[in-house]
């Protein structure tokens, strides 16, 4: 099967503070820019295949020119591209399209700031953080990760419309970031553009991304004609306090390959019979369960805690399988046969 890999290069460039990330538009206005780059200045093109491109950054006195030998073949007219290029020891970047391509030079275009137009979705999802240690994996290479398109996954028959994994770098799989059972907490996918989305999530949830660069985000949504999932990592941009909880802004590590304004939710509601009264938390979310809870969760896998009062208190992930719709547990010390019998609702 197909697969797509992350440069540790472009990951730490989204990550990295020493980095500064600036417009062409900034380019232009800036003096200190312009007057630099009269003289050609060493710098790169990367493409979003990670393709590297090294070449002279120069200022012609009404646009910035890319010279390079061999550039037809490699380049094309309106390719989203980005730039990378050093001042005095700091490296900045900035995101531009290509026009009058030659086989040695083109002139660098500008990128709207909304590039990338995005859709209201507003649909349950499930976030896992990146913890730093694994963020400086990938950001050094001994992590990977792997992007899949259009692909099912054989165990839970599962359809993913994108599917990005955590592989170690000598190319087996890992399961410590994107199936890991903690921590993990439920959010609400706003809106989605093919570069980055949306999240609103609880101001107890946002205490979890404290110190947290990275996230892994999981939900489910439907093209008209087959429901998938959408699994991808993401780079935390912001995030901002609102009435209604603490919005997250997200910037994909790279451009979703598909149409974002043809998907729409597809959330299934389940329920899950208590014989006594408990208190459950679904993805990090509260619940008080007495009778039935009624919960809606995307497909894959969701973290369910069960605090039974008097210390007893049991974990375990649930696994949605979409062909069957039913409920699966996949770790052992859940005890669900005796006190809790999933159903779909």
């Amino acid at each position: 099967m197909k697969f797509s890999e992350f440069s540790p290069e472009s990951i730490e460039r989204m990550l990295n503070p020493k980095r500064v990330q600036l417009s062409l538009f900034e380019m232009q206005r800036n003096r200190g820019f312009t007057e630099y780059f009269r003289t050609p200045r060493p710098a790169k093109i990367i493409t979003h295949s990670s393709r590297i491109c090294m070449g002279q950054l120069s200022w012609t006195g009404d646009s910035f020119r890319f010279t390079s030998q061999g550039l037809s073949g490699f380049i094309r007219n309106r390719q989203l591209l980005v730039l990378a290029f050093e001042i005095n020891g700091q490296d900045h970047y900035t995101q531009v399209t290509s026009r009058d391509v030659y086989h040695d030079f083109f002139l660098l275009g500008a990128v709207p700031l909304r590039y990338h137009k995005r859709f209201d979705l507003n649909v349950q999802a499930t976030v896992i953080p990146v913890s730093p240690e694994d963020t400086y994996e990938f950001m050094n290479g001994t992590l990977l990760i792997r992007r899949r398109k259009r692909s099912t996954e054989p165990q839970t028959g599962i359809h993913y419309f994108v599917h990005e994994r955590a592989v170690q770098a000598n190319g087996d799989y890992t399961t410590a970031i994107s199936e890991s059972s903690a921590p993990a907490f439920a959010a609400v996918l706003l809106e989605s553009s093919q570069g980055g989305c949306s999240l609103t999530i609880t101001s107890e949830a946002a205490k979890a991304l404290h110190g947290v660069k990275m996230i892994y985000l999981n939900t489910s949504l439907t093209d008209g004609r087959r429901v998938g999932n959408l699994a991808v990592y993401g780079v935390i941009r912001s995030l901002r306090q609102t009435a209604k909880g603490v919005v997250v802004r997200i910037h994909y590590l790279d451009t979703l390959p598909l149409p974002v304004e043809e998907l729409t939710g597809s959330i299934k509601r389940y329920g899950f019979m208590f014989e006594k009264r408990a208190i459950a938390y679904v993805n990090g979310k509260k619940y008080t369960a007495a009778g039935l809870l009624t919960v809606s969760l995307p497909l894959g896998r969701t973290v369910f805690k069960v605090d039974w009062g008097g210390g007893n208190i049991t974990n375990t992930q649930l696994v949605v399988n979409p062909l069957t719709a039913n409920i699966l547990a996949v770790s052992q010390d859940f005890g669900l046969s005796e006190q809790v019998l999933p159903k779909s609702a």
